[in-house]
């Protein structure tokens, strides 16, 4: 795994895109349609039009468009890097998916309210804090704080907003999962699933426009050099809401559904409690994963100091044998002198030096004899034990 280069021949995609739909045809490269697309423009290769295919199924004829010649490039090389895959942790998280399949209880369809009034506790309490005086950056009403969850609409959509949490919320309760809602600590409220805990952040989607500077600030900007007055933006709701789950102390989306162009958001709710507890599973199997791999690689490294501290020993060994081999070297080349002065009946000038004196320095030098020297040791106590 790695990098991973794919060619595109144009002939051959012009093929693909008028046999089968181009969504189709991205999957078999596995890329986007969206990147398919820009890469048929960019061949010159013609795309199917809007409606083509289900005009194709109706029975209609339709004209295909030929490959026209083109001076442009016939093939497009396009690379991306692809994540090695965890074998151990596909089939440990397949095994937890198994296991849990009989325990995981069904979440049953709730119907979305139409007013605060059969709402859960929490959802009111909600509701009453965006009343407040909290803001977003975009200056629309925000709810968050200890024993509540994020929440943060125009005030037009501000109802929706919390009829869409309260949804999702008697959903999990009546999966079975409780919901904790003590403000006296500092975390926001949370649902327990498998022991994880879940807070939910349901924010408005809005469209921004830019509030164009006057003339006098643009000329000032111009005149210091930089942008004293920054460009400011108005945003404008939009309806259309996200639902993201986040732990209850951080921010970090962990999952998210949000409303799209063919489904709502209250319909993805009961999948996407699945995900969540799908999610619960797929952590444990990493974190279960992660200590294992953590005490393998403890005992690696324990045994890797081991390792390093014999072959110190050893190191420290040879060079005392390299040591005494050296001793022993000299100590031979001095029995060697010896043998000649004693043949050729030599000796130092003042008679000190003679063969008998060597063969003492050299038994002394030699590291397999143990053998005092008194000229250099000192004359031995006989009396001190």
């Amino acid at each position: 795994m790695g990098w991973e280069c794919t060619d595109f021949q144009r002939d051959e995609l012009y093929e693909q895109v008028w046999t089968e739909a181009v969504s189709k045809v991205a999957k078999q490269y596995g890329i986007s349609d969206v990147g398919l697309r820009k890469i048929c423009v960019s061949l010159e290769v013609p795309l199917p039009p809007r409606g083509y295919w289900a005009k194709l199924a109706a029975g209609q004829r339709v004209k295909k468009p030929p490959l026209r010649p083109t001076k442009g490039p016939t093939t497009h090389r396009s690379s991306r890097y692809s994540v090695p895959r965890d074998e151990l942790f596909d089939a440990r998280y397949r095994e937890g998916i198994e296991t849990d399949s009989p325990h995981r209880p069904a979440v049953p369809s709730v119907p979305l309210r139409t007013s605060l009034e059969d709402c859960l506790p929490l959802t009111k309490r909600i509701a009453k804090r965006l009343e407040g005086r909290g803001r977003d950056s975009r200056e629309w009403p925000l709810c968050d704080g200890a024993g509540l969850m994020w929440v943060e609409s125009s005030s037009a959509n501000s109802l929706r907003a919390v009829l869409l949490l309260n949804l999702l919320l008697e959903s999990l309760v009546a999966a079975g999962y409780p919901i904790s809602t003590n403000a006296k600590t500092d975390s926001r409220a949370f649902v327990s699933i498998l022991d994880f805990k879940f807070s939910f952040k349901v924010r408005e989607r809005s469209r921004r426009e830019a509030i164009p500077l006057t003339r006098e600030q643009r000329q000032g900007n111009e005149k210091l050099g930089f942008n004293r007055h920054s460009q400011l933006y108005e945003y404008y709701p939009t309806g259309e809401f996200d639902i993201a789950a986040t732990e209850p102390d951080g921010g970090y989306e962990l999952a998210k559904i949000g409303d799209g162009r063919t489904a709502s958001v209250e319909s993805k709710v009961v999948a996407f409690i699945d995900r969540l507890r799908e999610l619960v599973i797929r952590r444990r199997v990493q974190a279960e994963i992660n200590a294992e791999r953590r005490v393998v690689a403890e005992a690696k490294a324990a045994e890797d100091l081991r390792q390093a501290e014999m072959r110190r020993k050893a190191l420290e060994r040879l060079k005392k044998v390299e040591e005494w081999a050296t001793k022993l070297e000299r100590a031979n080349r001095l029995r060697n002198l010896a043998d000649r002065v004693q043949a050729e009946k030599l000796s130092s000038n003042d008679g000190v030096i003679d063969a008998g004196w060597i063969r003492r320095a050299a038994d002394w030098l030699d590291p397999t004899v143990v053998r005092r020297w008194d000229e250099v040791d000192g004359i031995r106590d006989e009396t001190v034990e």
